[in-house]
Protein backbone atom coordinates (compact mmCIF):
# COMPACT_ATOMS: atom_id res chain seq x y z
CA UNK A 1 0.00 0.00 0.00
CA UNK A 2 3.11 2.38 -0.68
CA UNK A 3 2.36 3.27 -4.58
CA UNK A 4 0.86 6.83 -5.05
CA UNK A 5 -0.91 5.04 -8.49
CA UNK A 6 -2.74 2.62 -6.87
CA UNK A 7 -4.05 5.09 -4.88
CA UNK A 8 -5.12 7.46 -7.01
CA UNK A 9 -6.75 4.69 -9.51
CA UNK A 10 -9.29 3.41 -6.39
CA UNK A 11 -9.47 7.04 -5.64
CA UNK A 12 -10.98 7.94 -8.69
CA UNK A 13 -12.89 4.91 -9.29
CA UNK A 14 -14.92 5.71 -6.25
CA UNK A 15 -15.37 9.25 -6.72
CA UNK A 16 -17.11 8.58 -10.13
CA UNK A 17 -19.21 6.10 -8.46
CA UNK A 18 -20.40 8.78 -5.60
CA UNK A 19 -20.72 11.78 -8.44
CA UNK A 20 -22.54 9.31 -10.50
CA UNK A 21 -24.67 8.22 -7.80
CA UNK A 22 -25.96 11.95 -7.23
CA UNK A 23 -26.79 12.30 -11.37
CA UNK A 24 -29.68 9.60 -10.78
CA UNK A 25 -30.79 9.93 -7.18
CA UNK A 26 -34.51 11.66 -7.07
CA UNK A 27 -35.09 14.69 -5.89
CA UNK A 28 -34.52 14.45 -1.84
CA UNK A 29 -36.28 16.69 0.27
CA UNK A 30 -35.43 18.61 3.75
CA UNK A 31 -32.05 17.37 4.88
CA UNK A 32 -30.98 14.96 2.63
CA UNK A 33 -31.35 17.57 -0.14
CA UNK A 34 -29.26 19.94 1.98
CA UNK A 35 -26.76 17.11 2.90
CA UNK A 36 -26.22 16.66 -1.06
CA UNK A 37 -25.86 20.22 -2.10
CA UNK A 38 -22.80 20.16 0.52
CA UNK A 39 -21.38 17.23 -0.99
CA UNK A 40 -21.29 18.52 -4.17
CA UNK A 41 -19.33 22.01 -3.08
CA UNK A 42 -16.99 19.63 -0.85
CA UNK A 43 -15.85 17.75 -4.24
CA UNK A 44 -15.26 20.73 -6.12
CA UNK A 45 -13.45 22.06 -3.20
CA UNK A 46 -11.30 19.08 -3.42
CA UNK A 47 -11.00 18.87 -7.00
CA UNK A 48 -9.47 22.40 -6.52
CA UNK A 49 -6.88 21.15 -3.73
CA UNK A 50 -8.59 22.43 -1.25
CA UNK A 51 -8.87 18.91 0.88
CA UNK A 52 -9.25 20.32 4.43
CA UNK A 53 -11.82 22.98 3.50
CA UNK A 54 -13.95 20.13 1.85
CA UNK A 55 -13.31 17.72 5.01
CA UNK A 56 -15.02 20.53 6.84
CA UNK A 57 -17.85 20.77 4.70
CA UNK A 58 -18.65 17.22 4.24
CA UNK A 59 -18.44 17.08 8.58
CA UNK A 60 -21.14 19.23 7.64
CA UNK A 61 -23.01 17.30 5.25
CA UNK A 62 -23.00 14.58 7.31
CA UNK A 63 -24.14 16.80 10.81
CA UNK A 64 -27.06 17.76 8.79
CA UNK A 65 -28.27 14.52 7.62
CA UNK A 66 -26.47 12.14 10.10
CA UNK A 67 -28.50 8.86 8.73
CA UNK A 68 -27.39 9.42 5.29
CA UNK A 69 -25.13 6.85 3.44
CA UNK A 70 -23.33 9.58 0.80
CA UNK A 71 -21.76 12.00 3.19
CA UNK A 72 -19.89 9.34 4.81
CA UNK A 73 -18.92 7.59 1.73
CA UNK A 74 -17.71 11.21 0.36
CA UNK A 75 -15.56 11.34 3.29
CA UNK A 76 -14.69 8.27 3.42
CA UNK A 77 -12.23 8.85 -0.35
CA UNK A 78 -11.45 12.43 1.10
CA UNK A 79 -9.83 10.05 4.18
CA UNK A 80 -8.02 8.09 1.51
CA UNK A 81 -6.99 10.58 -0.36
CA UNK A 82 -5.30 11.89 2.29
CA UNK A 83 -3.41 8.47 3.28
CA UNK A 84 -5.53 8.38 6.89
CA UNK A 85 -6.67 4.71 5.95
CA UNK A 86 -8.27 3.98 9.01
CA UNK A 87 -10.74 7.02 8.72
CA UNK A 88 -11.30 6.18 5.51
CA UNK A 89 -12.36 2.45 6.14
CA UNK A 90 -14.34 3.73 9.31
CA UNK A 91 -16.22 6.33 7.10
CA UNK A 92 -16.65 3.40 4.64
CA UNK A 93 -18.22 0.72 7.61
CA UNK A 94 -20.84 3.58 8.28
CA UNK A 95 -21.71 4.26 5.03
CA UNK A 96 -22.45 0.26 4.78
CA UNK A 97 -24.42 0.59 8.27
CA UNK A 98 -26.47 3.13 6.41
CA UNK A 99 -26.77 1.51 3.60
CA UNK A 100 -26.34 -2.24 3.30
CA UNK A 101 -27.81 -2.89 -0.20
CA UNK A 102 -25.45 -0.35 -1.75
CA UNK A 103 -23.55 -1.73 -4.55
CA UNK A 104 -21.19 1.47 -4.34
CA UNK A 105 -21.01 1.43 -0.90
CA UNK A 106 -20.07 -2.20 -0.13
CA UNK A 107 -17.41 -1.82 -3.48
CA UNK A 108 -16.07 1.03 -1.34
CA UNK A 109 -15.54 -0.73 1.54
CA UNK A 110 -14.26 -3.69 -0.36
CA UNK A 111 -11.66 -1.90 -2.09
CA UNK A 112 -10.15 -0.49 0.33
CA UNK A 113 -9.42 -3.40 2.29
CA UNK A 114 -8.16 -4.73 -0.36
CA UNK A 115 -5.70 -2.25 -1.26
CA UNK A 116 -4.77 -2.21 2.35
CA UNK A 117 -3.78 -5.89 2.18
CA UNK A 118 -7.15 -6.80 4.98
CA UNK A 119 -8.03 -9.73 2.80
CA UNK A 120 -10.38 -11.20 5.50
CA UNK A 121 -12.17 -8.16 5.77
CA UNK A 122 -11.91 -7.74 1.95
CA UNK A 123 -13.93 -11.06 0.94
CA UNK A 124 -17.15 -10.74 3.10
CA UNK A 125 -17.09 -7.27 1.39
CA UNK A 126 -16.79 -8.49 -2.07
CA UNK A 127 -19.33 -11.30 -1.76
CA UNK A 128 -22.14 -8.57 -0.19
CA UNK A 129 -21.53 -6.22 -3.29
CA UNK A 130 -21.81 -9.58 -5.67
CA UNK A 131 -24.97 -10.69 -3.75
CA UNK A 132 -26.27 -7.10 -3.82
CA UNK A 133 -24.91 -6.45 -7.92
CA UNK A 134 -24.68 -9.62 -9.45
CA UNK A 135 -23.68 -8.45 -12.72
CA UNK A 136 -20.73 -5.92 -11.01
CA UNK A 137 -17.82 -7.69 -12.80
CA UNK A 138 -15.48 -5.43 -10.50
CA UNK A 139 -17.18 -7.46 -7.13
CA UNK A 140 -16.01 -10.46 -8.78
CA UNK A 141 -12.50 -9.67 -10.36
CA UNK A 142 -11.88 -7.81 -6.85
CA UNK A 143 -12.88 -11.01 -4.92
CA UNK A 144 -10.66 -13.14 -6.51
CA UNK A 145 -7.79 -11.72 -6.40
CA UNK A 146 -8.65 -10.98 -2.24
CA UNK A 147 -9.03 -14.95 -2.41
CA UNK A 148 -5.72 -15.45 -4.22
CA UNK A 149 -3.76 -13.11 -1.72
CA UNK A 150 -5.20 -14.85 1.30
CA UNK A 151 -4.15 -18.36 -0.05
CA UNK A 152 -7.41 -19.21 -1.39
CA UNK A 153 -6.50 -20.17 -5.21
CA UNK A 154 -8.89 -23.06 -6.17
CA UNK A 155 -11.81 -20.67 -4.50
CA UNK A 156 -10.87 -17.48 -7.05
CA UNK A 157 -10.82 -19.67 -9.84
CA UNK A 158 -14.32 -21.16 -9.27
CA UNK A 159 -15.24 -17.32 -8.64
CA UNK A 160 -13.45 -16.67 -12.34
CA UNK A 161 -15.58 -20.41 -13.52
CA UNK A 162 -18.72 -18.67 -12.28
CA UNK A 163 -18.55 -15.78 -14.14
CA UNK A 164 -17.33 -17.56 -17.34
CA UNK A 165 -20.90 -19.45 -17.19
CA UNK A 166 -22.73 -16.14 -17.67
CA UNK A 167 -25.08 -15.80 -20.63
CA UNK A 168 -24.75 -12.43 -21.18
CA UNK A 169 -21.83 -10.01 -20.09
CA UNK A 170 -20.28 -6.76 -21.16
CA UNK A 171 -17.05 -5.77 -22.77
CA UNK A 172 -15.43 -5.15 -19.16
CA UNK A 173 -16.95 -8.53 -17.66
CA UNK A 174 -15.28 -10.67 -20.42
CA UNK A 175 -12.19 -8.69 -20.67
CA UNK A 176 -11.19 -8.50 -17.59
CA UNK A 177 -12.72 -12.13 -16.92
CA UNK A 178 -9.59 -13.13 -19.96
CA UNK A 179 -6.96 -10.35 -18.22
CA UNK A 180 -7.97 -12.38 -14.99
CA UNK A 181 -7.16 -16.17 -15.91
CA UNK A 182 -4.34 -14.91 -18.05
CA UNK A 183 -2.72 -13.63 -15.09
CA UNK A 184 -3.60 -17.35 -13.38
CA UNK A 185 -1.75 -19.02 -16.38
CA UNK A 186 -5.29 -19.86 -17.90
CA UNK A 187 -4.49 -19.58 -21.56
CA UNK A 188 -7.73 -21.19 -22.22
CA UNK A 189 -9.63 -20.00 -20.44
CA UNK A 190 -8.65 -16.33 -20.67
CA UNK A 191 -8.98 -17.03 -25.27
CA UNK A 192 -12.55 -17.87 -24.15
CA UNK A 193 -13.05 -15.06 -22.27
CA UNK A 194 -11.55 -12.76 -24.76
CA UNK A 195 -13.28 -14.01 -28.01
CA UNK A 196 -16.84 -12.63 -25.81
CA UNK A 197 -15.02 -10.04 -25.55
CA UNK A 198 -14.65 -9.33 -28.49
CA UNK A 199 -18.55 -10.10 -29.87
CA UNK A 200 -19.70 -7.73 -26.61
CA UNK A 201 -16.91 -5.10 -27.82
CA UNK A 202 -19.50 -1.51 -28.62
CA UNK A 203 -16.34 0.28 -29.95
CA UNK A 204 -12.75 -0.14 -32.12
CA UNK A 205 -11.01 0.56 -29.43
CA UNK A 206 -12.67 -1.90 -27.34
CA UNK A 207 -12.49 -4.66 -30.26
CA UNK A 208 -9.03 -3.81 -30.62
CA UNK A 209 -8.23 -4.65 -27.30
CA UNK A 210 -9.84 -7.50 -26.96
CA UNK A 211 -8.45 -9.02 -30.47
CA UNK A 212 -5.07 -8.32 -29.00
CA UNK A 213 -5.81 -10.40 -25.92
CA UNK A 214 -7.18 -13.49 -28.13
CA UNK A 215 -4.08 -13.42 -29.92
CA UNK A 216 -1.86 -13.57 -27.15
CA UNK A 217 -3.75 -16.25 -25.61
CA UNK A 218 -4.88 -18.46 -28.31
CA UNK A 219 -0.75 -18.55 -28.92
CA UNK A 220 -0.13 -19.14 -25.19
CA UNK A 221 -2.92 -21.89 -25.65
CA UNK A 222 -0.95 -23.54 -28.61
CA UNK A 223 -4.39 -23.42 -30.03
CA UNK A 224 -2.15 -21.86 -33.58
CA UNK A 225 -5.01 -22.47 -36.00
CA UNK A 226 -7.69 -20.16 -33.91
CA UNK A 227 -4.31 -17.30 -33.85
CA UNK A 228 -3.89 -17.78 -37.26
CA UNK A 229 -7.30 -16.49 -38.06
CA UNK A 230 -7.69 -13.48 -35.98
CA UNK A 231 -3.80 -12.23 -36.42
CA UNK A 232 -3.92 -9.99 -39.12
CA UNK A 233 -7.20 -8.19 -37.47
CA UNK A 234 -5.17 -7.84 -33.84
CA UNK A 235 -1.96 -6.79 -35.70
CA UNK A 236 -4.10 -4.08 -38.48
CA UNK A 237 -5.19 -2.31 -34.73
CA UNK A 238 -1.65 -0.98 -34.45
CA UNK A 239 -0.89 -2.61 -31.07
CA UNK A 240 1.91 -1.48 -29.01
CA UNK A 241 2.17 -4.11 -26.78
CA UNK A 242 5.40 -6.33 -27.35
CA UNK A 243 3.96 -8.89 -26.46
CA UNK A 244 2.10 -9.40 -29.77
CA UNK A 245 4.93 -9.57 -31.81
CA UNK A 246 7.08 -11.67 -30.12
CA UNK A 247 4.29 -14.10 -29.87
CA UNK A 248 3.33 -14.10 -33.17
CA UNK A 249 6.91 -13.62 -34.60
CA UNK A 250 7.94 -17.14 -31.82
CA UNK A 251 4.57 -19.03 -32.47
CA UNK A 252 3.10 -18.06 -36.15
CA UNK A 253 6.31 -16.82 -38.20
CA UNK A 254 8.31 -19.95 -39.87
CA UNK A 255 12.20 -19.66 -39.99
CA UNK A 256 12.17 -19.25 -43.66
CA UNK A 257 9.50 -16.76 -43.39
CA UNK A 258 11.87 -13.49 -42.89
CA UNK A 259 9.40 -11.26 -45.05
CA UNK A 260 7.22 -11.83 -42.37
CA UNK A 261 9.91 -11.07 -39.71
CA UNK A 262 10.78 -7.72 -41.61
CA UNK A 263 6.91 -7.14 -41.37
CA UNK A 264 6.60 -7.57 -38.10
CA UNK A 265 9.47 -5.45 -36.76
CA UNK A 266 9.06 -2.52 -39.07
CA UNK A 267 5.08 -2.79 -37.66
CA UNK A 268 6.87 -2.26 -34.27
CA UNK A 269 8.35 0.85 -35.36
CA UNK A 270 6.07 2.23 -37.32
CA UNK A 271 3.55 2.17 -35.21
CA UNK A 272 5.62 3.58 -32.22
CA UNK A 273 6.43 0.44 -29.99
CA UNK A 274 8.58 2.49 -26.96
CA UNK A 275 9.76 -0.58 -25.33
CA UNK A 276 13.85 -0.50 -25.93
CA UNK A 277 13.23 -4.16 -23.89
CA UNK A 278 10.77 -5.29 -26.84
CA UNK A 279 13.00 -4.91 -29.43
CA UNK A 280 15.69 -6.46 -27.58
CA UNK A 281 13.47 -9.69 -27.05
CA UNK A 282 12.42 -9.51 -31.47
CA UNK A 283 15.93 -9.42 -31.27
CA UNK A 284 16.82 -12.08 -29.45
CA UNK A 285 14.09 -14.42 -31.46
CA UNK A 286 15.24 -12.97 -34.58
CA UNK A 287 18.10 -14.97 -33.27
CA UNK A 288 16.54 -18.21 -32.60
CA UNK A 289 15.31 -17.99 -36.01
CA UNK A 290 18.52 -17.91 -37.62
CA UNK A 291 20.10 -21.30 -35.73
CA UNK A 292 17.00 -23.08 -36.67
CA UNK A 293 17.64 -26.13 -38.02
CA UNK A 294 16.90 -26.72 -42.18
CA UNK A 295 17.50 -23.42 -43.31
CA UNK A 296 20.50 -22.24 -45.72
CA UNK A 297 23.11 -19.71 -44.44
CA UNK A 298 21.41 -16.83 -46.84
CA UNK A 299 17.99 -17.26 -44.44
CA UNK A 300 20.68 -17.54 -41.40
CA UNK A 301 22.38 -13.73 -42.66
CA UNK A 302 18.90 -12.40 -43.30
CA UNK A 303 17.30 -13.37 -39.90
CA UNK A 304 20.56 -11.66 -38.32
CA UNK A 305 20.60 -8.71 -40.14
CA UNK A 306 17.24 -8.52 -38.80
CA UNK A 307 18.52 -9.29 -34.99
CA UNK A 308 20.55 -6.32 -35.83
CA UNK A 309 18.18 -3.69 -37.06
CA UNK A 310 15.73 -4.36 -33.41
CA UNK A 311 19.13 -4.45 -31.14
CA UNK A 312 20.14 -0.64 -33.23
CA UNK A 313 16.64 0.41 -32.19
CA UNK A 314 16.62 -0.80 -28.51
CA UNK A 315 20.03 1.26 -28.65
CA UNK A 316 18.23 3.94 -30.11
CA UNK A 317 15.71 4.33 -27.45
CA UNK A 318 18.12 3.33 -24.48
CA UNK A 319 21.58 4.29 -25.40
CA UNK A 320 22.88 3.64 -21.83
CA UNK A 321 21.77 0.25 -22.05
CA UNK A 322 25.04 -2.22 -22.08
CA UNK A 323 22.70 -5.20 -22.70
CA UNK A 324 21.69 -3.87 -25.52
CA UNK A 325 25.50 -3.73 -26.81
CA UNK A 326 26.67 -6.71 -26.23
CA UNK A 327 23.58 -8.24 -27.89
CA UNK A 328 24.81 -6.76 -31.24
CA UNK A 329 28.20 -7.54 -30.26
CA UNK A 330 27.29 -11.15 -30.67
CA UNK A 331 25.55 -10.90 -33.72
CA UNK A 332 28.51 -9.08 -35.22
CA UNK A 333 30.77 -11.94 -33.90
CA UNK A 334 28.50 -14.69 -36.19
CA UNK A 335 28.54 -11.93 -38.98
CA UNK A 336 31.92 -12.00 -39.25
CA UNK A 337 32.07 -7.79 -38.36
CA UNK A 338 35.31 -7.91 -35.91
CA UNK A 339 35.82 -3.90 -35.36
CA UNK A 340 32.04 -3.50 -35.27
CA UNK A 341 32.32 -6.20 -32.37
CA UNK A 342 34.88 -4.75 -30.92
CA UNK A 343 33.29 -1.29 -30.73
CA UNK A 344 30.29 -2.16 -29.26
CA UNK A 345 32.44 -4.80 -26.61
CA UNK A 346 34.07 -1.38 -25.91
CA UNK A 347 31.18 1.01 -26.01
CA UNK A 348 29.79 -1.87 -23.23
CA UNK A 349 32.50 -1.56 -21.10
CA UNK A 350 32.36 2.19 -20.73
CA UNK A 351 28.79 1.79 -19.80
CA UNK A 352 29.25 -0.67 -16.94
CA UNK A 353 32.70 -0.77 -15.33
CA UNK A 354 31.65 -3.45 -12.57
CA UNK A 355 31.19 -6.18 -15.48
CA UNK A 356 34.30 -7.68 -16.61
CA UNK A 357 33.33 -9.43 -19.28
CA UNK A 358 33.63 -6.65 -21.94
CA UNK A 359 36.82 -5.78 -21.46
CA UNK A 360 38.29 -9.19 -21.35
CA UNK A 361 36.70 -9.79 -24.85
CA UNK A 362 38.23 -7.02 -25.77
CA UNK A 363 41.50 -7.65 -24.96
CA UNK A 364 41.34 -10.97 -26.80
CA UNK A 365 40.66 -9.64 -30.36
CA UNK A 366 43.70 -7.31 -29.64
CA UNK A 367 45.71 -10.17 -28.31
CA UNK A 368 44.74 -12.51 -31.10
CA UNK A 369 47.17 -14.79 -32.49
CA UNK A 370 46.90 -14.60 -35.94
CA UNK A 371 49.49 -16.59 -37.09
CA UNK A 372 48.93 -18.74 -40.29
CA UNK A 373 50.13 -22.01 -38.64
CA UNK A 374 47.71 -21.74 -36.41
CA UNK A 375 44.94 -20.72 -38.52
CA UNK A 376 45.66 -23.54 -40.61
CA UNK A 377 45.44 -26.04 -37.71
CA UNK A 378 41.95 -24.35 -36.93
CA UNK A 379 40.62 -25.33 -40.02
CA UNK A 380 42.17 -28.81 -40.29
CA UNK A 381 40.82 -29.41 -36.86
CA UNK A 382 37.03 -28.18 -38.12
CA UNK A 383 37.42 -25.20 -35.72
CA UNK A 384 35.50 -21.68 -37.55
CA UNK A 385 38.13 -19.00 -38.15
CA UNK A 386 38.20 -16.69 -35.38
CA UNK A 387 40.37 -13.11 -35.41
CA UNK A 388 40.79 -13.90 -31.78
CA UNK A 389 40.74 -16.91 -29.34
CA UNK A 390 39.50 -17.23 -26.27
CA UNK A 391 40.35 -18.98 -22.86
CA UNK A 392 37.29 -19.11 -21.40
CA UNK A 393 35.34 -21.80 -19.23
CA UNK A 394 31.88 -22.06 -17.97
CA UNK A 395 32.15 -24.25 -14.77
CA UNK A 396 29.12 -25.10 -12.59
CA UNK A 397 30.01 -25.25 -8.85
CA UNK A 398 28.41 -26.03 -5.59
CA UNK A 399 27.88 -24.25 -2.72
CA UNK A 400 28.38 -26.09 0.83
CA UNK A 401 28.72 -24.96 4.26
CA UNK A 402 26.38 -21.82 3.72
CA UNK A 403 25.52 -20.27 7.34
CA UNK A 404 22.48 -18.15 5.86
CA UNK A 405 20.78 -18.06 2.80
CA UNK A 406 20.59 -14.35 3.47
CA UNK A 407 24.46 -14.23 2.33
CA UNK A 408 24.08 -15.40 -1.00
CA UNK A 409 23.80 -12.32 -2.81
CA UNK A 410 27.12 -11.29 -0.76
CA UNK A 411 28.62 -14.59 -1.93
CA UNK A 412 27.56 -13.79 -5.70
CA UNK A 413 29.14 -10.25 -4.95
CA UNK A 414 32.32 -11.37 -4.02
CA UNK A 415 32.85 -14.05 -6.73
CA UNK A 416 32.22 -11.33 -9.22
CA UNK A 417 35.28 -9.23 -7.98
CA UNK A 418 37.99 -12.19 -8.11
CA UNK A 419 40.85 -12.10 -10.53
CA UNK A 420 40.09 -14.08 -13.28
CA UNK A 421 36.55 -14.87 -13.11
CA UNK A 422 34.84 -12.67 -15.83
CA UNK A 423 30.90 -13.37 -14.57
CA UNK A 424 29.26 -15.36 -11.53
CA UNK A 425 25.61 -16.41 -10.47
CA UNK A 426 23.88 -18.21 -7.94
CA UNK A 427 21.55 -20.36 -9.83
CA UNK A 428 20.47 -22.67 -7.72
CA UNK A 429 19.20 -20.59 -4.22
CA UNK A 430 18.08 -23.75 -2.40
CA UNK A 431 20.20 -26.38 -1.31
CA UNK A 432 22.19 -27.93 -2.44
CA UNK A 433 23.13 -24.87 -3.46
CA UNK A 434 24.80 -24.05 -6.85
CA UNK A 435 26.12 -21.64 -9.55
CA UNK A 436 28.29 -20.82 -12.78
CA UNK A 437 31.00 -19.06 -13.48
CA UNK A 438 32.34 -17.91 -16.90
CA UNK A 439 36.59 -17.88 -15.75
CA UNK A 440 39.57 -17.36 -17.67
CA UNK A 441 41.41 -20.46 -17.50
CA UNK A 442 45.16 -19.12 -17.65
CA UNK A 443 44.17 -18.49 -14.16
CA UNK A 444 41.44 -20.86 -12.87
CA UNK A 445 39.56 -21.00 -10.01
CA UNK A 446 41.40 -22.32 -7.02
CA UNK A 447 42.70 -18.70 -6.20
CA UNK A 448 39.68 -17.19 -6.50
CA UNK A 449 37.68 -20.12 -4.34
CA UNK A 450 40.06 -19.57 -1.63
CA UNK A 451 40.01 -15.91 -0.93
CA UNK A 452 36.21 -16.30 -0.88
CA UNK A 453 35.88 -19.38 0.97
CA UNK A 454 38.38 -17.43 3.44
CA UNK A 455 36.34 -14.82 3.42
CA UNK A 456 32.39 -15.85 3.34
CA UNK A 457 33.05 -19.59 5.73
CA UNK A 458 31.28 -21.28 2.40
CA UNK A 459 33.29 -24.14 0.72
CA UNK A 460 33.17 -24.24 -3.18
CA UNK A 461 34.17 -26.44 -5.37
CA UNK A 462 33.95 -26.91 -9.17
CA UNK A 463 31.77 -30.02 -10.41
CA UNK A 464 31.49 -29.08 -14.74
CA UNK A 465 33.81 -27.21 -16.92
CA UNK A 466 33.34 -26.53 -20.31
CA UNK A 467 35.14 -24.46 -23.06
CA UNK A 468 33.85 -21.47 -24.36
CA UNK A 469 35.19 -20.43 -27.65
CA UNK A 470 33.48 -17.65 -29.32
CA UNK A 471 32.73 -14.24 -28.11
CA UNK A 472 28.68 -15.14 -28.95
CA UNK A 473 28.69 -18.19 -27.11
CA UNK A 474 30.32 -15.92 -23.85
CA UNK A 475 28.02 -13.03 -24.26
CA UNK A 476 24.54 -15.09 -24.91
CA UNK A 477 25.54 -17.39 -21.51
CA UNK A 478 25.78 -14.13 -19.74
CA UNK A 479 22.45 -12.16 -21.13
CA UNK A 480 20.61 -15.48 -20.30
CA UNK A 481 21.21 -15.82 -16.59
CA UNK A 482 21.01 -11.70 -16.43
CA UNK A 483 17.49 -12.04 -18.06
CA UNK A 484 15.83 -14.69 -16.69
CA UNK A 485 12.17 -13.19 -16.98
CA UNK A 486 10.15 -12.03 -14.21
CA UNK A 487 7.26 -14.25 -12.69
CA UNK A 488 3.75 -13.40 -12.68
CA UNK A 489 2.47 -11.59 -10.11
CA UNK A 490 -1.06 -11.61 -9.10
CA UNK A 491 -0.68 -7.73 -8.48
CA UNK A 492 -0.33 -6.65 -11.88
CA UNK A 493 -3.90 -6.74 -12.74
CA UNK A 494 -4.70 -3.93 -14.62
CA UNK A 495 -8.78 -3.12 -13.54
CA UNK A 496 -10.86 -0.73 -15.43
CA UNK A 497 -13.63 0.86 -13.90
CA UNK A 498 -16.89 1.27 -15.58
CA UNK A 499 -17.49 4.65 -17.26
CA UNK A 500 -20.05 6.45 -15.15
CA UNK A 501 -21.02 10.20 -16.33
CA UNK A 502 -19.73 13.12 -14.18
CA UNK A 503 -21.92 15.52 -12.66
Amino acid sequence: MTGPLLIDRVTRAALCFVLSSMTVLPVIAGKTSSADELSKKAMSLFAADKSQDAIDLEYQAIKSAPRYWLPHCVLSIFKWKGNLFDEAVAEAQEAVKLAPDNELVNLNLAQMNQMLGYYEKAIPAFKKTVKVAPESWSARIGLSQSLIANAQPADAIEVLNQMSKAENGTFNWWYNLAVSYSKLDKPKQAADAAEKAVAAATSSEQKSRANITLLIELIRANELDRARIVQNEALNSKPKDDQVYLQVLSALCTPADTKRGKELLDQAITVGLASPDGYYKLGLEFENKSIAPAIDSSLSNAWLELAEAAYRHAIKLAPAEEKFYLALAAVFDRKGQTSDMTAMLSKAASLNASDALPSYLVACVKAADNDLAGRLREKLVGVPEKPYRLNLARDDFSVENLKCLCKLNVLEFELNRQNGIKFAAITKKEKPLAGVLLVDQSLGTEQAFKTVEKAQSVDLSVTKSEPVLTVNEAIKFVLNLRSPGAPTNVWSFEIDSPKMPLL
